[in-house]
């Protein structure tokens, strides 16, 4: 990860609105970045870090930015989620998408944005 793509990362957290994270998404001139799997977020990518959000899933996900969907870098797939693991009583390993994060906060633009670039892709 560049010095650079650390900064924008840094930005994207301390957002405390969802709007700032959707103009900041908005005003990469490549958002390249955002569809890689980063070994320093665990191997998750951008697009489900945001997904709870339906204008970022949106503007990611815009026909503008096809150029950067490349079969080498996933943009749906599952991940461990730790927030539902309770290692006292199981050692079971939870998982979930970007999906599952779009459906559980009620995203319905974000859900549908998604399935039709499931379905082009």
């Amino acid at each position: 990860m560049t010095l650079t793509q650390t900064l924008l990362l840094q930005g994207l957290f301390s957002c405390t609105l969802q709007s700032e994270i959707a103009k900041i998404i908005k005003g990469q001139p490549d958002p390249s970045f955002f569809y890689k799997s980063l070994l320093e977020l665990d191997v998750v990518n951008i697009v489900s870090i945001v997904s709870f959000d339906s204008k970022c899933i949106a503007e990611l996900l815009h026909e503008k930015n096809s150029k950067y969907f490349t079969p080498k870098y996933p943009m749906f797939y599952k991940i461990e989620d730790d927030a539902e693991m309770d290692t006292s009583l199981s050692k079971d390993v939870f998982f979930k998408s970007a999906i599952d994060i779009a459906i559980y906060n009620n995203q319905i633009e974000g859900i549908s944005a998604i399935l039709k670039y499931i379905i082009k892709y």
